[in-house]
């Protein structure tokens, strides 16, 4: 396949980052209802993805201790807008947590394809108590399987603060593998009112935070056709930055590794550049980092053999020519009302970014004997001499003080 190196473009082709309250309130959660795009093949059935913190039991060794400041987050598929009579949120003794339950959900670019995530962010109003139990119940109305008609996910604090959020570095790559049809996958027209258009799954590349409490946001930036001199087609560019996937952050000792995900996206109309970008969101779901967006131009694959028997007849993998009709518009996921649970007002305001202050740099080390700003020195294996002259005199005075007794 023909690939063109990949490059980066600047914040300012995006969407703005969300600065405060009134930024966060559209990306969190709308207040106009809109019902998800109808698709003809599509389970849309909830089932549960991943939760933070992780759905273990509190007796595991596995199990994180979450913070007292900190929200639970539920990423699941199919069509539910979470109400308070489908979530509750207990303490050990039972006492019922008035919290916010804010949902929004990705976009999904190929139609009839997996389902875009939705991201549930429960958040207290109060801060939690300090070692202690509690559990998050959710029973959505139309589970896909038994074990999502009732989730559990319970969970112990910890004495400590959030942790900080750290320096993070944004996407590293955005590839495609296609060779012998890897990263591809051809259209899917055996039933007319279920078609899945050909489609690329990306590979998204980034070094994450060594914060569990963070989640990633990941957006498609932007999508660019071009013709045939390498201009834009009209019609045919998307600038507007979709939500395409979401991430849960990952413990300090997986944070060595870097993360891979996929990201599908239609095959047709080639030739054209697709940018991507990822996103830190805190636990009020406000974005808490930037970052440049990594841009890969695709083209039309080349066929090449498939290793089969040479006596066959045909052994190259072919493909298609991309056609008008493998071409959808990006599904917007469904906007659900942010709700109140136990009388939480559901219009609570979300608290504006913490201030910027700059840690305090620690002193640099100094060479034995080398006075340091405050006048002291720095001794790695003999004491001051003040502190020894000292020691000597206080020494004196015990001996003359017991010679007086005596």
């Amino acid at each position: 396949m023909s690939v063109s190196q990949a490059r980066s473009i600047p914040l300012s082709r995006s969407l703005p980052l969300i600065a405060g309250a009134s930024v966060t309130l559209q990306v969190v959660a709308s207040l106009v209802a809109t019902p998800l795009h109808a698709q003809g093949c599509v389970d849309d059935r909830v089932a549960i993805e991943w939760t933070q913190p992780p759905r273990l039991p509190i007796e595991d060794d596995s199990s994180l201790r979450w913070p007292v400041e900190g929200s639970m987050k539920i990423a699941y598929t199919g069509s539910w807008c979470p109400s308070d009579d489908q979530v509750s949120f207990t303490d050990v003794d039972g006492a019922e947590l008035p919290a916010l339950l804010m949902t929004t959900s990705a976009h999904q670019l190929v139609e009839n394809g997996p389902l875009g995530v939705n991201l549930l962010i429960v958040k207290p109003l109060m801060s939690l108590a300090e070692r202690t139990d509690y559990t998050l119940r959710l029973e959505p109305p139309n589970p896909r399987l038994r074990e999502f008609a009732e989730v559990e996910l319970s969970f112990k604090t910890h004495n400590q603060a959030l942790a900080t959020i750290g320096d993070f570095r944004g996407l590293r790559e955005v590839s495609l593998e296609a060779a012998c049809g890897e990263g591809y996958t051809d259209i899917n027209a055996e039933d007319f009112e279920c078609v899945i258009p050909s489609h690329f799954n990306l590979s998204l590349t980034f070094k994450p935070l060594p914060n569990p409490e963070v989640t990633y946001a990941i957006y498609r930036v932007s999508s660019t056709a071009f013709d045939a001199e390498g201009q834009p087609i009209a019609g045919e560019v998307d600038e507007e930055e979709r939500l395409v996937k979401f991430l849960p952050g990952v413990t300090e000792e997986a944070s060595e590794r870097s993360i891979t995900t996929l990201v599908g996206t239609l095959y047709a109309p080639l030739p054209r550049e697709e940018c991507y970008r990822v996103e830190v969101w805190d636990e009020w779901g406000r974005s808490r980092a930037e970052s440049e967006a990594k841009c890969l131009t695709l083209t039309q694959p080349v066929g090449c053999p498939v290793g089969c028997d040479p006596e066959a007849g045909d052994c190259t993998f072919i493909f298609a020519t991309p056609e008008p009709f493998s071409v959808n518009e990006p599904i917007v996921g469904e906007s659900c009302d942010r709700q109140g649970l136990y009388d939480a007002d559901p219009d609570t305001e979300i608290p504006p970014l913490p201030s910027g202050e700059p840690e305090a740099e620690p002193e640099p080390e100094m060479e034995a004997g080398e006075p340091s700003e405050t006048g002291c020195h720095v001794g790695h294996h003999g004491a001051h001499p003040a502190l020894i002259w000292g020691s000597v005199l206080l020494i004196a005075l015990l001996g003359l003080r017991r010679k007086l007794r005596i």
